[in-house]
């Protein structure tokens, strides 16, 4: 949920085509970035040869991805897809619900939003292992300085209809999108509260 700092990526492009190199950017969330940054997108698209972007994470579609560069990369790129089976037929739906998501993709300052409210009730909680100002829509709680397991927490939250997940194994992390709002974040601490609540120190 960190953004890499867009003057740390021009000196890397910069780096890499000295020596002769073509530069390419995972974009699966670069919406995110540049909502969080202040950098436009064509900023960031514009020291890169190629880039790639996910419709589905931050911007909150169904489903989709594109990769954009050159018109013989692209003509290239489209090969190679279907030689891995990667075409698809009647996509037109598919489309429709991305082309809804780029119209409405600085929405995504809200979901940066409700992260930081989470980020903030769980460092409440947890001071020594939430980082209380994310720059994106990821809060990742630390199991250091954590009083409740992050097994309980991932499972009790399961059970209330709440998905988080591991990315280590000492860290759990909660994403905001589209289809949360406030009152969810008031249901992930409220479960919170109630395993904070049974430990044996507060009984």
């Amino acid at each position: 949920g960190t953004v890499v700092p867009f003057d740390v990526l021009v000196a890397g492009s910069e780096a890499a085509r000295s020596h002769g190199m073509r530069v390419h950017l995972d974009g699966a969330r670069l919406w995110n970035a540049a909502i969080a940054s202040g950098v436009d997108l064509a900023q960031w698209t514009g020291i890169t040869d190629s880039v790639q972007v996910c419709f589905s994470k931050g911007l909150g579609a169904p489903v989709g991805s594109a990769v954009c560069g050159s018109k013989d990369f692209v003509e290239a790129a489209r090969v190679v897809r279907h030689r891995l089976g990667g075409a698809m037929r009647q996509v037109g739906v598919l489309a429709a619900a991305v082309d809804v998501a780029l119209d409405e993709w600085e929405r995504i300052d809200g979901d940066h939003t409700l992260a930081r409210e989470l980020a903030v009730g769980l460092a409440q909680r947890f001071p020594m292992s939430v980082n209380p100002s994310p720059e994106t829509n990821m809060v990742l709680l630390h199991e250091q300085g954590c009083s409740v397991p992050l097994k309980t927490i991932e499972t009790a939250l399961g059970e209330a209809g709440i998905r988080v997940g591991f990315i280590s194994p000492t860290m759990l992390r909660f994403c905001t999108h589209r289809d949360v709002n406030s009152d969810d974040v008031r249901r992930v601490l409220g479960v919170v509260d109630m395993l904070v609540a049974d430990l044996p120190t507060n009984r």
